[in-house]
């Protein structure tokens, strides 16, 4: 079946697509995988952004991370990296979660099942006392 057919518009006579019910389907699974995906994101306090990453690519992102490829890029590779540190005879994997702290962001990385998620927060950690 074709995701949309090609006719002509009644009164007008110039070509508009119509969509088949298959196609609306499959977007509309789309749009509520995605909301499922990034439901909890949402919701987390002082998040400038996020990331939601499988090995195929950016699956859903927002905010400050919005279309942010190249920082996807970067935390798969260092995934990567910190995976091939198993604890010999261990069968878990070394890590679930993983912090990138900078000056001014923190990163939070979260490994579920085959998708990796990354959260972007503000660093509000105040220096050390000295007394």
């Amino acid at each position: 079946m074709k995701a949309s057919l090609l006719s002509r518009d009644d009164h007008t006579g110039k070509p508009e697509v119509r969509h088949s019910r298959a196609a609306d389907y499959t977007r509309e699974r789309r749009k509520m995988t995605t909301a499922a995906l990034t439901a909890g994101l949402e919701r987390i306090p002082d998040q400038l952004g996020y990331l939601v990453i499988s090995e195929d690519g950016v699956l859903a992102s927002a905010g400050e991370l919005e279309n942010d490829e190249h920082t996807a890029g970067v935390m798969m590779q260092m995934v990567r990296t910190a995976s091939r540190f198993r604890l010999s005879g261990a069968a878990d994997p070394p890590f679930k979660r993983m912090s990138v702290i900078l000056e001014d962001f923190v990163y939070t990385v979260t490994v579920s099942g085959q998708k990796v998620f990354v959260v972007k927060r503000q660093n509000n950690q105040h220096e050390p006392i000295s007394v």
